[in-house]
């Protein structure tokens, strides 16, 4: 038979069960006891939200010490645009921002700036950005080598490619581009001008040639230019 005693002490109580060989003691705090274990809980509790809130105000100071330094950079080259147009004469020169390897986040910060075009050197980094970013109105420049069989991928996400250097791709460009309704889907020639050996790009002599033919054979290729 299982005898059970309880004992009030100052302390708290003491329930104490007795079998005929086992002798076992359970401790239960005073109500004071809970109220000071409580408190202590809510006071971690509270150094806990008060180290929060001061991360996060660092975080955010930091945040504005970043967006403060971009915008003072993206300044410096504005100025510098406004130089080059005086110096030229060319009041068409514009900013494109090699955004590759950066983040989107960085990328809605420029383009709170005003920035509006921005180039990527890769196709799955810019089909993700691209779809990241769609409720921005961004001119997608892709400024990467071309591989034929991420093409058709490259001309729905880009608005226009800048390193073109074979007929191959360009009758490729001109198929896809043209499928979807991007007409023309603009273009610039990628010039190897030193002849460097293995390089992309297409040679010095052979650049109007070269041009002549994506001419003819894909119309809907508006060529814009050379790199």
């Amino acid at each position: 038979m299982r005898k059970v005693h309880t004992f009030h002490l100052a302390h708290g109580t003491v329930k104490v069960s007795a079998s005929q060989n086992t002798l076992s003691v359970e401790k239960f705090p005073t109500p004071i006891q809970k109220w000071e274990r409580l408190a202590a809980c809510l006071n971690f509790q509270i150094r806990l939200s008060l180290l929060l809130v001061k991360k996060t105000l660092a975080m955010e100071k930091r945040q504005t010490k970043m967006e403060t330094e971009t915008q003072r950079r993206y300044q410096q080259v504005l100025e510098q645009i406004s130089q080059l147009r005086q110096l030229t004469g060319n009041q068409q020169l514009e900013i494109l921002a090699v955004s590759k390897v950066h983040p989107s986040s960085a990328i809605r910060e420029v383009y709170a700036l005003g920035q509006r075009s921005f180039g990527e050197n890769y196709v799955q980094e810019l089909l993700a950005k691209a779809e990241e970013l769609r409720d921005l109105d961004i001119y997608w420049s892709y400024i990467g080598h071309i591989q034929s069989n991420k093409i058709k991928n490259l001309v729905v996400a880009a608005d226009e490619i800048q390193t073109l250097a074979s007929l191959k791709h360009a009758r490729l460009i001109h198929k896809h581009s043209e499928s979807i309704g991007k007409s023309p889907f603009k273009v610039y020639i990628a010039v190897n001008a030193e002849g460097e050996d293995g390089k992309n790009g297409v040679a010095m002599d052979e650049v109007e040639d070269f041009c002549s033919q994506v001419q003819k054979e894909c119309p809907n290729l508006k060529i814009m230019g050379l790199m």
